[in-house]
């Protein structure tokens, strides 16, 4: 199945994907409800649409293959269970010039809070 994992995404899309709406809603409808968020088209795989203000956008396929995952310390402190998990194959990176990789770094307290 062809997916695309967008990171480095607009303050809307990133609230939006926070959210739990029910089920049926499109997140992106959310983000666009919070400002204009304009789509592109995948490179690799064109049906697959993402926020065209995406920083960085892996294009690929989720595999039917399963591969142990973790074990990782949970947000408890607790070690977590492995899991087992399907593989994404990598097909295309985009990026916009000078991308800004966006991401969380948890582990201390105000992460739990």
């Amino acid at each position: 199945m062809p997916i695309a994992i967008c990171i480095g995404n607009s303050l809307p899309v990133l609230l939006a994907a926070a959210m739990s709406p029910a089920k049926g809603v499109n997140e992106l409808h959310i983000a666009q409800a919070l400002y204009p968020t304009p789509l592109a088209n995948c490179v690799r795989y064109p049906d697959l649409w993402v926020p065209a203000e995406t920083e960085i956008v892996l294009e690929g396929r989720l595999t039917h293959r399963l591969v142990p995952e973790g074990p990782f310390i949970d947000l408890t402190g607790t070690l977590d269970f492995v899991r087992q998990q399907p593989v994404v194959e990598i097909d295309c990176v985009t990026h916009r010039q000078n991308p800004v990789y966006h991401a969380l770094l948890p582990g201390r307290n105000e992460h739990r809070m």
